[in-house]
């Protein structure tokens, strides 16, 4: 009984390697075929990425190959059988087998017997005979199909990461117009609130425009717009006015007692030289009667100056006068009107600061949309261009043909 046994034992290992060789075999054909079925379908489905689904694929191949092995396993009677079948034990083996638990000398003489036949048998014949050609040529073929498909262009994937790619730039160009946003809602004194509230609308319009955009090249038109808009809400005088405000300074810099007013405003900080010329307003009457004639030139010559800024102009002039006359009130209420107008445009210049860091923001969302419709319009003219190719030669082909039919 122990020579039967090992030759059972060893007869069925070698029946099992030979169902798991077939089993492997069917396993990579059957993800092979799967891989070929997915690639066909991400052309007219698009999937990305593509490797989750790919591993599905492995993972139901491997659950075939050593699920069907695991089923497939020989059982000791199942060895025994095919090894009387295919060796011609005439069923010593399976009888030995079924009675090793009987006792009594025909059973002893029936264990002798299968106990030499299976001393000279050969355990390696009862595997499976043959290879699985069928099953691993399904799966080279399939396999080999797979990936030529997978390195061929796929338009409707290219399409797809297109699309991705410009959901992810318009988001991005969205949530930092959402900062432009959040940086523009500060309001500075003196300035003109209606102005600021216009400055946040256009922001809030295009950040909506550019998420909503069906396309990069929409949403770009829509930065533009944005920024022209933008552009507009600016003092348009703003560069002259403040070129005449240094001006005035460089003649209020040459008294002693308007130095200070002076120098705020060649300095081009409109929000110190309203302090300064509201300090002077409230010194006009400490002033000696000599020292007020010589800042009442001073005054005179800054209106002088002060030619692009009508308003300054005025109440520099009135307050010169005002001096002039010996009337330090008018005078000093003139020149407090001089810096509630210095702190209005100080103001304004605050604001046309953020509008123009509002209008550069833009600038920069703009580069990123305008870099992804550009692959967007070179990936579509690479695809164009193919098709065209093709159609040509398609043409040509069937031109020759015609031509060759015609001569013959």
């Amino acid at each position: 009984m122990e020579q039967l046994d090992k030759f059972i034992d060893r007869a069925r290992a070698a029946l099992a390697g030979s169902r798991g060789i077939a089993w492997l075999a069917r396993g990579v054909a059957v993800t092979a075929i799967l891989a070929l079925l997915l690639e066909l379908m991400v052309r007219s489905y698009p999937i990305d990425p593509l490797w989750l689904p790919l591993a599905g694929c492995v993972v139901l191949g491997v659950f075939v190959g050593v699920g069907g092995w695991l089923r497939a396993f020989p059982s000791r009677g199942e060895v025994a059988r095919l090894a009387d079948h295919r060796l011609g034990g005439r069923e010593r083996l399976s009888t030995a087998l079924e009675f090793s638990a009987a006792g009594g000398a025909m059973v002893w003489r029936q264990r002798t017997d299968a106990g030499r036949f299976a001393a000279t048998a050969d355990p390696a014949l009862v595997a499976e005979e043959g290879w699985p050609w069928r099953s691993a040529a399904a799966a080279v073929f399939a396999g080999a199909f797979a990936l030529l498909l997978l390195n061929l262009p796929n338009p409707a994937l290219t399409e797809l990461r297109q699309h991705r790619a410009t959901v992810a730039a318009q988001a991005r160009a969205s949530d930092a117009i959402e900062k432009l946003i959040t940086q523009a809602q500060g309001v500075h004194p003196g300035e003109d609130p209606a102005g600021r509230q216009a400055l946040v609308q256009e922001l809030k319009k295009a950040r909506d425009s550019v998420k909503n955009a069906q396309s990069p090249e929409q949403a770009v038109a829509a930065l533009s717009q944005a920024q022209s808009n933008i552009r507009s809400l600016q003092e348009p005088n703003r560069d002259a006015r403040n070129t005449a405000n240094a001006a005035a300074g460089q003649q209020l810099a040459s008294n002693q007692e308007t130095r200070p007013a002076g120098q705020a405003l060649q300095s081009g900080d409109n929000r110190a030289a309203a302090g300064e010329v509201g300090k002077l307003a409230s010194n006009l009457s400490n002033l000696t009667p000599a020292e007020q004639k010589a800042a009442a030139d001073a005054l005179a010559k800054a209106a002088a100056a002060a030619g692009d800024n009508a308003n300054l102009q005025r109440n520099l002039q009135q307050a010169a006068d005002g001096l002039k006359k010996g009337e330090t009130a008018a005078a000093s209420q003139a020149l407090n009107q001089a810096a509630s107008g210095l702190q209005q445009q100080a103001g304004a210049d605050e604001f046309s600061g953020d509008a123009a860091q509002a209008v550069n923001g833009l600038q920069s969302v703009k580069g990123d949309l305008a870099q992804q419709a550009q692959q967007g319009q070179g990936q579509g003219q690479g695809q164009g261009q193919g098709q065209g190719q093709g159609q040509g030669q398609g043409q040509g082909q069937g031109q020759g043909q015609g031509q060759g039919q015609g001569q013959g």
